[in-house]
C-alpha cells in the first residue's frame, strides 16, 4: 500500500511539471508500474517516446527483429530495429540496466544530448517511464516544428491541407495530416476551422513532447505555387500511418491530391511523411509571395525553412 501511494503521489507530481506522463504510461496501473521492467516493457515505453518525439518517422536502416512475426511486440520490436534503437543483447523477458541505457543512448543521441543514470539496479516500469520523461523534457523544447496550412479555395475557413515541416529531426520530412474536415474539437461541438485563426488549429498538429508554436499560412494556390513551382522537384511519400510501406514517387501532377487526401491510394490512411528531391522554387519565387503568407515567423526564418534541403 506504501509502495502505490508513493506512486500515486508521483504521477501527481509529475503530472503537474513534465511532459508525456500519461502518454507514456499508457493503461499501466499503479500496482503495475512498481514491478521490475521486462524487454518487452523498454520496447513499448521506448517506442510511445518516439512517436511522440517523431510522428511518423521513416525507416532508418533495414533489420532483423528477434521475435516471431506472430509475436504481439513484433511491430513494435521491427520499428526499433528500423530506427537503429534496438541493441543485439535485448532480450524480452528481462531487462538488463546495460542494454535500457544502451536504447535510451541511441535516442538521446538523435538530439545531440546525453542523459544521466537515475538507477544503478535492474529497473522498474516507472524508472523506464521516469527516464524518459527527462529526455522529454530535455530535447522536447528544442524541437521548432513548424505548421504549413492552406485554406480551402472555395471556402477560407476550411483547411484544405496542414502539414508539419521538421527540418529539427533525425530525419528531415514534411508530415501531411488529413484534413479535419468531419473533426470536432475536444469537448464541444464546433468543428476544427481557420474561423479563429491559425493558431487556434495548431494544438491539433502538436503533440506533448513537440509543441507547434510556429506557423505559414497561406491560400491554397499560394501554398501550391511555393511547394510545387518547380517540375523537377519530384515529391516522395517515405513513410504511411498506420503502416509503413516501401518509399514511392508520387506522379507528377497528382502532388496535389495527395497533399489533400483526396487520392484513393490514401484511404485508410491518417498521416504521411513525404521528401521533395530536386531543385525546388528558387529564391526569389520564395520572396515574390512573401506578401501573400501569413506568418508568426520572420522573413529569414521561413526562406531557411522553405529553401532548405
Amino acid at each position: 500500500m506504501r509502495v502505490l501511494l508513493t506512486l500515486a503521489l508521483l504521477l501527481v507530481g509529475w503530472g503537474v511539471a513534465q511532459r508525456c506522463l500519461t502518454e507514456l504510461r499508457g493503461d499501466t496501473d499503479l500496482s503495475a508500474l512498481s514491478q521490475l521492467a521486462s524487454g518487452r516493457d523498454a520496447a513499448r515505453y521506448l517506442r510511445r517516446a518516439v512517436e511522440l518525439l517523431e510522428p511518423v518517422l521513416p525507416q532508418l536502416a533495414s533489420a532483423s527483429v528477434p521475435l516471431d512475426p506472430h509475436d504481439p511486440d513484433y511491430d513494435t520490436l521491427r520499428l526499433l530495429a528500423q530506427q537503429r534503437l534496438l541493441p543485439a543483447e535485448w532480450q524480452p523477458e528481462s531487462l538488463a540496466v546495460t542494454v535500457w541505457r544502451e536504447m535510451l543512448r541511441r535516442l538521446a543521441a538523435w538530439y545531440g544530448v546525453t542523459v544521466t543514470p537515475t538507477f544503478a539496479a535492474a529497473p522498474t516500469r516507472w524508472q523506464l517511464i521516469s527516464e524518459l520523461v527527462l529526455l522529454i523534457n530535455q530535447v522536447g523544447p528544442g524541437l521548432k516544428p513548424v505548421a504549413l496550412v492552406a485554406s480551402d479555395e472555395q471556402n477560407s475557413q476550411q483547411i484544405a491541407f496542414w502539414a508539419l515541416i521538421r527540418n529539427d529531426s533525425v530525419y528531415p520530412r514534411l508530415i501531411v495530416v488529413r484534413p479535419p474536415f468531419d473533426r470536432l474539437r475536444a469537448g464541444s461541438d464546433e468543428t476544427v476551422s481557420l474561423q479563429r485563426g491559425v493558431a487556434a488549429v495548431l494544438p491539433y498538429l502538436s503533440t506533448c513532447a513537440t509543441e507547434v508554436r510556429r506557423y505559414i499560412f497561406a491560400p491554397a494556390p499560394v501554398a501550391r505555387r511555393l511547394f510545387l513551382a518547380n517540375n523537377e522537384a519530384r515529391m516522395v511519400i517515405v513513410e504511411l500511418e498506420p503502416s509503413s510501406l516501401e518509399p514511392w514517387y508520387v506522379p507528377e501532377g497528382e502532388e496535389l491530391t495527395y497533399l489533400t487526401f483526396e487520392h484513393a491510394s490514401l484511404d485508410g490512411y491518417q498521416r504521411f511523411a513525404a521528401l521533395f528531391i530536386g531543385p525546388g522554387p528558387s529564391l526569389p519565387t520564395v520572396l515574390r509571395l512573401l506578401p501573400q503568407l501569413r506568418t508568426n515567423m520572420g522573413p529569414r526564418e521561413i526562406v531557411d525553412f522553405v529553401m532548405s534541403p
